[in-house]
């Protein structure tokens, strides 16, 4: 591997990152960033994962984003697939209610739902 300078590019990834923890930070954080310094793993892409949370990656977004669609019809799909449409279903559970009615505006009797959108509903 190469130096750049008097860094070696290989371990830069590796940095030992001396922090003082502030007076008003919790004393969990504290003591967690003495006892990472004490024993010289401090390693920041762990600390920010842990406030985030692991993430799934999802499988389908190279199809989603890599597709020849008009970006528009990509970001609908996006959409669709994390079940963000905002359809009467979600409202409800969203606490928005615009409408009084939460049911499909072509079948009155069937709960607007992303199944119900792109399996069941004969208008679509």
């Amino acid at each position: 591997m190469g130096k750049v300078g008097t860094w070696h590019i290989y371990k830069i990834g590796y940095l030992y990152l001396a922090t003082h923890s502030p007076v008003n930070s919790s004393w969990y954080w504290r003591k967690q960033t003495s006892l990472k310094a004490q024993m010289h793993q401090w390693y920041i892409q762990d600390s920010y994962l842990a406030i985030i949370g692991q993430r799934p990656k999802l499988k389908n977004a190279e199809l989603i984003w890599t597709s020849m669609a008009l970006p528009r019809h990509r970001f609908f799909v996006w959409l669709v697939v994390h079940g963000r449409l905002l359809t009467q279903e979600r409202k409800v559970s969203l606490h928005i209610q615009d409408d009084e009615t939460d049911y499909c505006l072509c079948n009155e009797q069937v709960m607007e739902t992303n199944s119900h959108l792109f399996e069941h509903c004969r208008w679509t």
